[in-house]
């Protein structure tokens, strides 16, 4: 993908839904900057925002080594302080499986597509990025769509 550093792996889980079929789709790349990632999540996302909203929900599933999983909660903690204050996030929080010791998730709700843009551009977002490449964490983004 010519980036002159390494990139975060980041595999996007897509999920294309229509009314009459599904079709399941996974892609990867390599993407060294927030807007690398936000680019490539806005264009596959519109057909999971509900029809007579723009929100955007997204579920982040990361797989985090042992060493390095208290950092990690730490440094979330850090960017939900903030994430929570932007205009149009509705939740921003962790989650670790019980039965699972190398998983975690971020649920994200924002108003809108462009509050979650927006969200990108922060320097805590570029924050936990920074820390997720410089530790070798993989994440997988998921776009949601609320069905009832």
């Amino acid at each position: 993908m010519g980036h002159s550093k390494a990139g975060v792996l980041l595999l996007i889980c897509l999920c294309a839904t229509g009314h009459a079929a599904m079709h399941n789709t996974f892609a990867g790349f390599q993407a060294s900057e927030a807007e690398d990632i936000l680019m490539s999540f806005q264009g596959r996302t519109e057909a999971h925002t509900d029809a007579d909203s723009d929100a955007s929900n997204v579920l982040i599933k990361y797989l985090v080594p042992p060493p390095v999983q208290k950092e990690f909660i730490e440094v979330f903690q850090s960017v939900k302080e903030e994430t929570q204050k932007e205009e149009g996030c509705e939740d921003y929080y962790l989650l670790k499986p019980v039965t699972d010791n190398v998983t975690f998730y971020i649920f994200g709700r924002w108003t809108s597509q462009a509050a979650y843009a927006e969200h990108f551009k922060s320097a805590h977002t570029k924050k936990l990025l920074d820390f997720d490449q410089d530790k070798g964490i993989v994440f997988y983004i998921q776009p949601l769509l609320v069905v009832d």
